[in-house]
C-alpha cells in the first residue's frame, strides 16, 4: 500500500525514483478504476468486486477473530492478527468507494489510493522545487575526513538569485536559509486562494466575462456605513463586526495573491533562472505531476497540495501574470485605498476612550488591518551575493 515509502531525500537523488514509481502505480490503479466505472455493473469484474466487498464485510462482522487467526498462521513469518484487520478494512473501504463511483453515488469517505497519490505528487513536486531553487545542502557528517559534495543535487539558480526581505525587521527563516522553494509554495497557495476568491467575487457581481477580475472591495453594508448613522456614533452589532472583518480578510487575500503573482513572475523571469532550471531537468516532470493532480481532481483528498495545479503549465502561468500585470497593479492600488478608507472610517488611529468603550471592536479592526497587511508581503528577488556560495 506504499505506506512505508519515505519522502525523497535531497542528498540521495535516486530516492525520487521510488516515489515516482509509487505515483505511477497509484495512477495506474485510478485509471483502471475509471475503466471499470465506464463499463458499469454489467461487467463481471465489477460484480466480482461487489461480492468481495460483501465477503470482507461479513468477515469483519461475524467471524473476524477466526479468519484473522487463520490468515496469520498462513504467513511464512509471524504477522499480528490486527494487521489483517487493518488491511481488510482498507481494501473494503477502497472498493466500496469504487462501487459508489460506478453507481454515481457520492461517497462520504476519502479514497486512500487517491489521497496517497495526491500526497506523493506533493512530495515529488517539492523535491524538484528544492532541487531547482534551493542552495546546496550542507554536509554535516562523513565517515571519512572529506565531507561529501552535494552540489550535483542542485541547479545553478542559487548562484544567480537570492531572496531579500522587504521590511527592516530582519530576515525570516526561509529567507535566511535561502529556501526559495518554501516561498514558492507559499506564493502558490496565496495565488490559488486569490483566484478562487476572485471567481467568487466576480460571480457575486454578476460578471460573466471569463478571466475578469473583481475591483470592488470593502463594500458590505457595515463597511460602507462605518461608525455613523444619521450623524451619530452607533454601537456595532456582532453582524456588523463580522462583515467588516470579512471585508478586511478578503482584501488581504487579494493583496497577498497579487504580490505572490509578482514574486513568481520576478523569480521565473530573472535572467539566467530559466536556463538553470532547464539544465537541471526542466519543468516537464513537475508539469506532468501537476497535470495528474488536476486531471483526477485530487483536491478533495489532498487540499493541502491543490496549489500545485498552477504548475501544470509554467510557461502559460508566467504569460498570464505578465499579460494581467497592469490590471493587477490597479486592483492592488484600489484595494489598498479601500483599506485605508476603512481605517479612517472606523477611526483606528484614534484613542478616544468613550468611542473604544462603545466599540471595543475598533481595536480588533486596527490589529487585523496591521497584522493582516504584513502577511501579504513576500521577499524580493535580487542578484546572488557570490560570497554566500
Amino acid at each position: 500500500d506504499f505506506s512505508c515509502t519515505i519522502t525523497p531525500v535531497d542528498t540521495a537523488m535516486e530516492s525520487i525514483d521510488i516515489v515516482e514509481t509509487c505515483i505511477s502505480k497509484l495512477h495506474g490503479i485510478i485509471q483502471e478504476a475509471e475503466k471499470l466505472s465506464a463499463k458499469g455493473f454489467c461487467d463481471n469484474n465489477v460484480r466480482t468486486i461487489e461480492a468481495f466487498v460483501n465477503a470482507l464485510t461479513r468477515i469483519e462482522n461475524e467471524d473476524k477473530a477466526l479468519s484473522y487467526t487463520q490468515c496469520s498462521k498462513a504467513m511464512p513469518f509471524a504477522w499480528p492478527k490486527g494487521r489483517f484487520r487493518t488491511a481488510s478494512i482498507q481494501y473494503r473501504e477502497e472498493l466500496s468507494f469504487l462501487i459508489a463511483q460506478i453507481r454515481s453515488v457520492k461517497n462520504p469517505r476519502i479514497s486512500f489510493v487517491r489521497r496517497s497519490l495526491g500526497d506523493f505528487i506533493g512530495r515529488a513536486i517539492r523535491f524538484y522545487l528544492r532541487r531547482y531553487f534551493n542552495p546546496v545542502p550542507m554536509a554535516l557528517y562523513s565517515d571519512s575526513d572529506d565531507l561529501p559534495d552535494y552540489s550535483s543535487s542542485r541547479s545553478r539558480v542559487h548562484e544567480i538569485i537570492e531572496m531579500r526581505d522587504t521590511d527592516e525587521g530582519g530576515r525570516d527563516t526561509a529567507t535566511a536559509d535561502g529556501s526559495v522553494s518554501s516561498i514558492i509554495g507559499i506564493a502558490l497557495q496565496r495565488m490559488i486562494q486569490f483566484f478562487e476568491l476572485n471567481c467568487e467575487l466576480v460571480s457575486r457581481e454578476g460578471c460573466k466575462i471569463k478571466g475578469s477580475y473583481c475591483n470592488t472591495f470593502c463594500n458590505r453594508p457595515a463597511s460602507i456605513g462605518g461608525l455613523l448613522e444619521r450623524g451619530c456614533v452607533i454601537e456595532l452589532s456582532q453582524d456588523n463586526i463580522d462583515e467588516v472583518l470579512l471585508d478586511i480578510e478578503e482584501s488581504h487575500t487579494v493583496l497577498a495573491g497579487i504580490r505572490a503573482c509578482r514574486f513568481v513572475k520576478s523569480l521565473l523571469t530573472w535572467p539566467g533562472v530559466s536556463d538553470a532550471v532547464s539544465e537541471a531537468g526542466g519543468w516537464n516532470k513537475i508539469e506532468s505531476l501537476a497535470n495528474i493532480f488536476q486531471t483526477w481532481n485530487l483536491s478533495d483528498e489532498m487540499p493541502a497540495e491543490d496549489h500545485f495545479i498552477l504548475l501544470s503549465n509554467v510557461h502559460a502561468l508566467v504569460n498570464k501574470i505578465e499579460e494581467d500585470s497592469d490590471v493587477l497593479n490597479n486592483i492592488e492600488k484600489h484595494c489598498e485605498d479601500n483599506l485605508r478608507k476603512l481605517w479612517k472610517k472606523f477611526r483606528c488611529g484614534k484613542r478616544n476612550k468613550d468611542l473604544l468603550e462603545l466599540n471595543p471592536c475598533i481595536q480588533i479592526f486596527q490589529r487585523e488591518l496591521k497584522e493582516g497587511g504584513k502577511k501579504t508581503v513576500l521577499p524580493s528577488i535580487a542578484d546572488a551575493d557570490a560570497s554566500s556560495w
